[in-house]
């Protein structure tokens, strides 16, 4: 009946499976079109999975304290005032060392889209809580994996570049400048022949090629672009427009607008009851961190 609910392990196996998918479409070209399922494993893990990471916010300390308060005043409810608030203060501060120490934990159910889940908290029915299952976290590490080993595949002869995460490997340097803007620069190292594939939402007509900082001509396999005869050092880079979209849709009678940046969520509206999910301004930039 929890049709909002989004684990974990079941983000894992999707990420894992998309990923599967999409190397399918190397097999033969026929199966060429399989390739996009790459750009939905970049979107569930871009969004899910590391929305999924545990971390310390400003508000997810006022949730704390707004529970403490509930459950000491439950506890409690003789006590004078004075002597509640030092045992919300004792246990606030006590929480919070403990939630640092939790900092980067995947968390196993997520009621989308709040980070605090709005099951009845183990501990106190009254109260929402976390939940944070090991089999959740040991999903969510194969979808990294996954993600890791399909960024760039191949051998010497031929490498292919077919999701924009950062990787440094053996056959070549990947570096991605998404969400900010549509481009990925590789550095060659014993690949010989590098493919680059490009999401599949991008028109082919709008993409640029350069191979040290020169602009060239574009061949295509797919949806990659071919540099061939790539000597140890040579500097790639594929850039295309990105893709900036609103979506709306409807999840248990709310319509939520997502507004994306390429394969990445970076705000949600309404943004949850708890703690805010896709609340990301600091990805609506041109401009990538050093």
């Amino acid at each position: 009946p929890r049709k909002a609910d989004c684990e974990g392990c079941t983000m894992g196996d999707v990420t894992q499976t998309a990923c599967a998918l999409g190397s399918v479409s190397q097999l033969d070209p026929s199966l060429g079109d399989l390739s996009a399922f790459y750009d939905r494993a970049e979107q569930i893990y871009r969004g899910e999975v590391m929305e999924q990471m545990f971390r310390v916010t400003p508000r997810y300390l006022e949730v704390l304290k707004s529970c403490l308060t509930k459950e000491v005043e439950q506890e409690m409810p003789d006590s004078p005032a004075p002597a509640k608030a030092a045992e919300v203060q004792r246990r606030f501060e006590q929480d919070a060392k403990t939630a640092q120490r939790l900092t980067g934990q995947q968390m196993g159910l997520c009621g989308f889209p709040d980070w605090v889940n709005q099951l009845p908290s183990d501990l106190n029915s009254n109260l929402p809580g976390i939940h944070m299952q090991g089999c959740c976290a040991d999903a969510t590490i194969r979808a990294t994996h996954a993600i890791w080993e399909q960024t760039i595949t191949g051998d010497e002869q031929e490498a292919r570049v077919n999701l924009a995460f950062n990787r440094d490997s053996p056959l070549a340097k990947v570096i991605s400048c998404l969400p900010y803007r549509g481009e990925v620069d590789i550095m060659a190292r014993s690949a010989r022949r590098i493919l680059v594939r490009v999401p599949h939402w991008a028109p082919h007509d709008s993409v640029t090629a350069f191979s040290n900082k020169k602009q060239q001509g574009i061949h295509w396999q797919g949806d990659y672009v071919i540099f061939d005869y790539l000597a140890v050092g040579d500097q790639l880079t594929v850039t295309y427009p990105l893709r900036l979209a609103e979506v709306t849709e409807s999840i248990e009678n709310v319509s939520y607008t997502e507004k994306w940046r390429g394969n990445t969520i970076v705000d949600i509206d309404p943004p949850g009851k708890w703690i805010p999910k896709f609340q990301r301004p600091e990805l609506e930039s041109d401009s990538v961190p050093e």
